[in-house]
């Protein structure tokens, strides 16, 4: 007999049940905020990443252009280098010439051929700095034609510089490094507020429905079975009597915070002194260009009055020469600028 099987007293309370029920937070967790927290943080971490990765592709770009800077000034000063070693060859030629006619002394020939290994000297190490460079951005860049070809760049070319002010907003604007920081604050004031939520009380209100089945056949053959719809609403609620846990993550992160916009401040003031020191030296800088190209000129002027002079017969070349040199001089200071 099957209803052996069943507790004293409830052969006939069998039933079968199916229904549905739905929970939905009024208070803590309204709207689905701690379930998308998660979510929510991991979205910082990946502008985070993002961040980084722009920030090591821009320091590479960065890298490259500067040794491109090199050797740009490198071939320069290889030219420069060739044109005093002309000189410097010339120069040697009137002394030996002069020497020959017992108008100088043999240590005057010497001093002149000292002049032109030096001059050699300084070309063979530009170009091996100049080859060394070029090599470095063929390799970096990956381009095998670099070793083939020679830079091109308006290196004595000036640029009027912006304003102060508009220079240190843009320059606070594309920091990656404040936007970094910025990241993390935001990630921080997010994961406060899931932490101020959860120190929220809890309160839900619950639907459901379904329905029962008595299968009272299969206790007594002689009954009927019962099929009843059930439905139903619940309010639940609950009240943190002290989470201290979760107050002193709470209070952990809202320093944190307090320590990032610190940070935040520190960079952009640096990064303003910066600016300022930098626009100061480029403004300096400019007018160290405008003196050197009026040294070049002064000394092209020289150079033109010697050479008359030597035409005339009123000067030696070794003064044209030196002239020459001076200009040569002139251009290379500039260079280095």
């Amino acid at each position: 007999d099957p209803s052996t099987l069943l507790p004293p007293g409830l052969e006939n309370f069998v039933q079968l049940g199916v229904g549905v029920s739905y929970s939905h937070p009024l208070m803590q967790n309204l709207g689905g905020t701690l379930d998308r927290l998660p979510f929510e943080l991991s979205g910082f971490n990946i502008a985070r990443v993002e961040l980084e990765a722009a920030e090591n592709k821009e320091a590479l770009l960065l890298d490259i252009g500067l040794r491109y800077l090199d050797w740009v000034f490198l071939n320069e000063q290889q030219k420069l280098m060739k044109a005093r070693l002309k000189l410097a060859q010339r120069s040697l030629r009137q002394v030996l010439k002069r020497h020959k006619a017992n108008l100088v002394d043999k240590v005057d020939v010497l001093r002149a051929d000292d002049s032109v290994q030096i001059a050699k000297q300084s070309l063979v190490w530009t170009k091996a700095r100049s080859k060394a460079k070029q090599s470095e951005l063929a390799v970096l860049t990956q381009e095998p034609k670099l070793y083939n070809q020679a830079p091109s760049y308006p290196l004595y070319e000036v640029h009027d510089l912006p304003d102060a002010d508009s220079a240190i907003t843009s320059l606070k604007e594309s920091s990656r490094l404040v936007q970094t920081l910025n990241t993390v604050r935001s990630q921080l004031e997010r994961q406060h507020a899931g932490i101020e939520e959860t120190l929220e009380p809890q309160l839900f209100v619950t639907v459901g429905a379904g329905v029962t089945h008595d299968i009272a056949g299969y206790v007594d053959d002689t009954s009927e079975n019962d099929l009843r719809p059930d439905v139903y609403a619940l309010l639940n609620f609950q009240y943190p009597l002290g989470n201290t846990t979760a107050e002193a993550d709470a209070d952990g992160t809202r320093l944190k915070i307090m320590q990032v916009q610190e940070e935040v401040k520190e960079v952009e003031l640096s990064l303003e002194a910066t600016a300022r020191s930098l626009l100061i030296q480029l403004k300096d800088l400019q007018e160290v260009l405008r003196l050197n190209e009026l040294q070049i000129k002064s000394a092209q002027r020289k150079t033109q009055e010697e050479s008359k002079l030597y035409k005339r017969g009123r000067s030696m070349l070794t003064f044209v020469l030196q002239s020459q040199d001076g200009e040569q001089s002139a251009k290379l200071a500039r260079a280095e600028t």
